[in-house]
């Protein structure tokens, strides 16, 4: 039997190499545990900075949302700023001739009107049509039966019933508007260019975008509601009731829109009272014939006149009948409200000439004793306003420049303007500069003109005969006059801006 030899064993090496790998277990387990705890401080320090800073953190997520949603809110307001001004505009309330008042109080539609359609039909520009009082009640009577309806004055947009290619308005003025023809009238050709001018404007104004405070509290105004840019529509409809209820932001657009519906109105109510011209000289007479003309129905005017109409024409006479009746019935009222009304009570409110604050010494009042070159006491027919010399003058309603001179009655170099109800101002005193010269030419070359209360008409100045003596010598002043049918008025109770007085 073979004997093996017992192979030597290295055991310091065994016991090494256990030693090691228990050492390397021990450091893994050791960092196994410091990473996690390492894990778990993170997690607490995150969880104790997102508790911390909870609220912030979502009000900047907040603010975040809500820039992106205020950029989308203030491109559709910046892209649709036109219709949004439209829509807020054409469901703002108008008032036509606001300017105008019956003893200093506001008026209704209708009694204005009754008022306006007898300025039109005596002022300066219709006299030469010598326009009876009856043919204005006729206007009247009927805008009155169809309700006051302004936006379609006198049925003046119904097609001609000869010619439908072209309305009543557009035949009436196509008459007035021709140099060749008897019945041309300036006055029609001038409002049409100067409707034209407000439209312009009044587009340019609504083309304007809204400033920077208006897209602001816009923005405010769709937070405050919650409404989410999401649809252009409620952003749009939501901007527009902004407008409405803050009609401040619209003072451009409204004052142009208001002289432009204004100048609209004075059209059609002369193009009616020129409707009545014609009637007249075509021998229309009688109110039932002046109705069918009106109305554009000659041949009913005739079917009614017949006693016993043909049967298939029963219906259209009962409604022609009617027609007539009510026409009867408003020009009767209008007999009566014409015959109680005061024409003259109807006055303009006046703007200030000068656009500065008004200042009148005490002897420059109207009424004032005062004493010309010769020693004679007089007194004095209007007012003095103090101003600089070479202060801009405007007219202090618009009206006609009827005339512009001096003729040597103390009153130097002096304006005349006609305006509506025979009343006309009168500037004095004028200074010789270049707006002086320019006026003059104008009125020399083209005659009467419209001017507006926009339009610098001269500047105050020193011509004229101030007597030695007199308080007011060595001012430069504005010297104004108001005349109602060529009686001399007190302007100070007609401008619309206070006026210091001092001694």
């Amino acid at each position: 039997m073979e004997i093996i030899a017992p192979v030597d064993v290295d055991t310091d090496f065994i016991i090494q190499n256990e030693l090691d790998r228990f050492l390397e277990e021990k450091r893994r387990r050791r960092n196994r545990l410091s990473k996690n705890i390492a894990l778990v401080v993170i997690s607490l320090i995150l969880l104790a900075g997102i508790i911390i800073f909870a609220p912030r953190i979502s009000r900047y997520f907040t603010d975040a949302r809500n820039f992106a949603q205020t950029y989308r809110a203030t491109k559709i307001i910046k892209r649709n700023a036109p219709t949004i001004k439209a829509m807020a505009m054409a469901q703002l309330p108008v008032e036509y001739f606001s300017d105008y008042r019956v003893s200093d109080s506001p008026i209704n539609i209708e009694t204005k009107l009754m008022h306006l359609i007898h300025q039109f039909g005596t002022d300066f520009y219709s006299k030469l049509w010598n326009i009876k009082p009856f043919e204005e009640r006729r206007v009247y009577a009927y805008v009155d039966m169809k309700g006051f309806d302004i936006e379609n004055f006198y049925n003046l947009d119904r097609p001609l019933v000869d010619d439908s290619s072209q309305t009543l308005k557009d035949w009436l003025i196509n008459k007035v508007s021709m140099k060749q023809s008897r019945y041309y009238n300036p006055r029609y050709g001038e409002l049409i260019q100067t409707i034209a001018a407000y439209r312009s404007e009044y587009q340019k104004e609504l083309n304007r975008p809204l400033g920077r405070r208006t897209y602001r509290r816009i923005r405010r105004e769709l937070a405050d509601k919650q409404i989410k840019p999401k649809r252009t529509d409620d952003v749009i409809n939501a901007s527009t009731q902004f407008l409405i209820a803050n009609p401040d932001l619209l003072s451009g657009e409204s004052y142009y829109r208001r002289k432009l519906m204004d100048l609209e109105l004075e059209l059609n109510i002369r193009l009616a009272l020129f409707h009545m011209v014609l009637a007249r000289d075509y021998n229309i007479r009688g109110n039932t014939a002046v109705f069918g003309w009106i109305n554009g129905n000659m041949k009913g005017v005739k079917l009614i006149k017949e006693s016993t109409p043909p049967p298939e024409y029963r219906d259209l006479y009962n409604t022609l009948k009617k027609n007539v009746n009510s026409y009867y019935i408003s020009y009767e009222k209008a007999r009566k409200q014409y015959k109680n009304t005061d024409f003259n009570e109807l006055h303009l409110i006046l703007h200030n000439p000068l656009r500065i604050g008004l200042v009148v010494k005490d002897v420059g009042l109207f009424g004032s004793a005062r004493k010309n070159g010769k020693g004679v006491y007089y007194e004095h027919k209007g007012i003095d306003l103090i101003a600089e010399e070479g202060t801009p003058v405007y007219p202090v309603q618009d009206g006609y420049v009827c005339y512009v001179g001096n003729n040597g009655n103390g009153h130097g170099n002096h304006i005349e303007i006609w305006h509506d109800s025979n009343v006309r101002s009168v500037y004095s005193h004028l200074k010789d500069d270049k707006v002086w010269r320019q006026i003059s030419q104008r009125f020399q070359r083209e005659g009467p003109f419209l001017v507006t209360t926009n339009e610098r008409i001269s500047s105050v100045g020193m011509s004229g005969n101030i007597p030695e003596g007199d308080p007011q010598y060595g001012y430069s002043h504005l010297h104004l006059e108001v005349r109602e049918s060529g009686k001399p008025i007190n302007p100070f109770l007609l401008l619309n801006d206070k006026i210091k007085v001092i001694h």
